[in-house]
């Protein structure tokens, strides 16, 4: 059994505070934390100790109090604030670990707190929803990668939105997220236009995703490298013809070639559908008026709520193009896509292939309707 606090082992430490009878004395009071057998006035006794010890011993005193105390649930709130709130050294252990902190001390703790301290809040074997919200608000991209990946955090629906518009590109953060034990649906699809191929590959094998969502997951892949691969012009007709003698040059991939600006592939797309030959499809497509595209659509038999967003692809084509700057080619999606989604509410910059994936869906994927703008 621990040994007791005495009245002469107070009155010891009031007479000789050296460090050795502080460490001894701190020993004595931690282990009767955590032993059974001591009554309550012991305890008390204990803890009046404890607190004359968090405000007058050595920082090396602090560490060790520190340490031991982490995980008493019995320890004083405010011995718990005080070490809270003391050096790195002394306050690590209980901000990481300490059950006699609630959220409102962590919440209040994190105002202004280093980054350091705000990974060790992270860090916790629980971290309730309003801390997780607290720490994404304020938090680095370090704090916000240790915090999705503790299991033990709770993360709800619109804090894990907040997670990937922050940090839309950041591989840890993204890994973190998709390696969670559960996600929601909405947060899958935010996630699945950003990843890398294994990250997908791991949504689909260790999530329980719809089974539509996981096909247009797949396919979605599929279509972004087939677009990419079509950078020779000259193999882009070999191509187009391939994919549609296999059924797969789908509405959906001549919408996304159309608003991603890669015109060589539209135009052969057209052509491959409606069966004209690429010089009389490009003069159709390349009318001035609308007659010539209203044509060629209605030959290729595209669902009748994809033409509006051609039309205006076309004449965004027409008015402008790549600049050769740096990220030109998002500049140009986003011109796009301001046009043709002018009523949708959620258009953000980072969020082009999300909005592409939405159109394609609405419009250009299996059992499309006639609708001109999007459910919001």
């Amino acid at each position: 059994m621990a040994e007791r606090i005495t009245p002469a082992d107070v009155a010891e430490l009031m007479a000789n505070p050296s460090v050795e009878t502080q460490q001894r004395i701190a020993a004595q009071v931690a282990s009767m934390f955590a032993a059974e057998g001591f009554s309550e006035a012991e305890r008390r006794v204990a803890k009046d100790v404890l607190r004359a010890m968090v405000n007058r011993t050595a920082e090396t005193v602090r560490q060790a109090l520190s340490q031991h105390l982490r995980l008493t649930p019995i320890l004083p709130r405010d011995v718990a604030l005080a070490l809270a709130r003391d050096v790195d050294s002394v306050a690590m252990p209980i901000l990481e670990s300490s059950p006699a902190l609630n959220d409102e001390d962590l919440i209040e703790i994190l105002r202004g707190a280093s980054e350091d301290r705000q990974v060790a809040i992270a860090k916790r074997p629980t971290v309730s929803e309003t801390v997780s919200e607290a720490l994404v608000d304020g938090g680095s991209q370090r704090v916000v990668t240790t915090l999705v990946n503790n299991e033990g955090a709770r993360l709800d629906e619109q804090t894990l939105h907040k997670v990937v518009r922050a940090f839309p590109d950041d591989p840890s953060v993204q890994e973190g997220l998709v390696k969670r034990a559960s996600l929601p649906v909405s947060v899958i699809e935010r996630l699945i236009t950003r990843i890398s191929d294994t990250m997908r590959e791991y949504l689909v094998v260790n999530h329980a995703l719809p089974p539509e969502l996981a096909g247009e997951l797949i396919e979605q892949v599929r279509e972004r490298a087939t677009i990419s691969m079509s950078g020779d012009c000259l193999a882009v007709d070999e191509m187009v013809r391939q994919l549609h003698a296999k059924g797969r040059l789908t509405p959906s991939i001549v919408l996304r070639a159309a608003c991603s600006g890669d015109t060589a592939f539209f135009e052969a797309a057209m052509a491959a559908m409606t069966g004209l030959p690429m010089a009389n499809a490009q003069i159709l497509l390349n009318d001035a008026g609308t007659k010539g595209l209203r044509a060629i659509f209605q030959k290729a038999k595209l669902p009748e709520g994809l033409y509006p967003i051609l039309e205006t692809a076309v004449g965004v084509a027409r008015e402008t193009g790549y600049d050769g700057e740096p990220g030109d080619r998002e500049r140009y999606q986003r011109r796009m896509l301001e046009r043709v989604l002018t009523d949708l509410e959620d258009i953000e910059s980072d969020n082009i292939e999300h909005l592409l994936s939405r159109l394609g869906r609405h419009y250009g994927g299996p059992g499309a309707s006639a609708q001109s703008s999007l459910p919001r």
